[in-house]
């Protein structure tokens, strides 16, 4: 039996979900804005897919909403830990400027 297109298109989206999550954990950027552009292809499909009337479906999408805020919190806990490292050294090199002169 095939695959509903819906469903097909949320597993492709957790499928990259998954390897946002994985690439995060290995701060690899250029597999991020690979899967960033993958994200935006499978949403513009999702759109074009039009509403889904499987209600069975419900579950896995409420999964898949899940999975992605909880990627969206790491996405913004290593922009932090990011903003937060640069303006030490930022800081850093100020001191360092200050004692220099």
């Amino acid at each position: 039996m095939p695959l509903d297109p819906h469903e097909l298109l949320y597993r492709k989206l957790a499928e990259i979900t998954d390897r946002v999550s994985l690439a995060l954990k290995e701060a690899d950027p250029d597999e991020l804005m690979l899967l960033a552009e993958k994200q935006d292809t499978v949403v513009r499909e999702l759109r074009q897919a039009g509403f889904c009337t499987d209600s069975s479906l419900l579950v896995r999408v409420l999964a898949l909403s899940r999975q992605i805020s909880d990627v969206i919190m790491e996405i913004q806990q290593c922009r932090h830990e990011v903003s937060t490292r640069i303006k030490q050294i930022s800081d850093g090199r100020k001191l360092i400027h200050a004692y220099v002169t």
